[in-house]
């Protein structure tokens, strides 16, 4: 019997790594497809170069790994945003605050 439990937790085990193979797989290729189809301009490329090279001189620095955000700010004359300038800086306040706490250092990006 105990044979026949581990032949079939042996199975098992295979299945989920064949899954977990699959998975990696898939995500693999649909990501270097997604970075393919989108192409840079020369002057997008040289920003995300000036970008790199800050963050990376400000990284190596840090005591702490870093979490990056992207906030846009949308303008409260616009319906339906519910969000005014002071509500916007105490949103990105309060995320980087709970980052920090996690032992992240929160950098937002905009």
């Amino acid at each position: 019997r105990f044979l026949e439990t581990m032949k079939s937790d042996t199975k098992l085990y295979m299945i989920r790594l064949a899954y977990i193979a699959l998975a990696v797989s898939f995500v693999t290729v649909n990501l270097s497809r997604i970075k393919s189809s989108y192409d840079f301009s020369n002057n997008e490329r040289r920003l995300l170069s000036a970008v790199k090279i800050k963050d990376h001189r400000q990284t190596a620095e840090r005591k702490r790994p870093v979490i990056h955000t992207f906030f846009n700010r949308i303008a409260p004359s616009k319906k339906g945003t519910g969000m005014s300038g002071k509500s916007d800086e105490e949103h990105v306040a309060a995320w980087k605050e709970q980052w920090s706490n996690a032992g992240w250092d929160p950098v937002v990006l905009n």
